[in-house]
């Protein structure tokens, strides 16, 4: 994996109006991966988030998950609260969400896939 990111210079072009311009890969100031350690504050909270989402049917589970995503995101940026609104917080998020859908399909639905197509054929 290359540990660098796509930046982005933001400039002004005219008044309300801003362009992105790519200047290249640069080093990231950190990765997204947690530290072993730091998973376990999490793993309780999420096997009991889990369970109870399991508890529906899954066409009902789909809009559970759904909320307690959104709420659990909407609290961690602060914009639950209206003060703390912001574009940022609201990109950060989607953000986040955009780069786990990612990470899910990159680690477990694009291998089930090629087994999938070495047992049935491919399309």
């Amino acid at each position: 994996d290359d540990p660098r990111w796509l930046a982005y210079t933001w400039r002004r072009v005219m008044p309300g109006r801003v362009i992105a311009l790519n200047t290249g890969l640069q080093e990231s100031p950190y990765m997204p991966y947690i530290p072993q350690e730091d998973r376990s504050a999490y793993d309780t909270l999420i096997g009991t988030l889990a369970e109870s989402l399991r508890r529906h049917e899954p066409s009902r589970r789909k809009g559970h998950a759904n909320y307690v995503i959104t709420q659990i995101l909407r609290k961690a940026w602060g914009v639950d609260v209206a003060a703390n609104e912001s574009y940022s917080g609201y990109a950060d998020m989607i953000g986040t969400l955009e780069c786990a859908k990612l990470e899910m399909y990159r680690r477990w639905v694009g291998p089930y896939e090629d087994t999938a197509i070495q047992r049935h054929g491919d399309l």
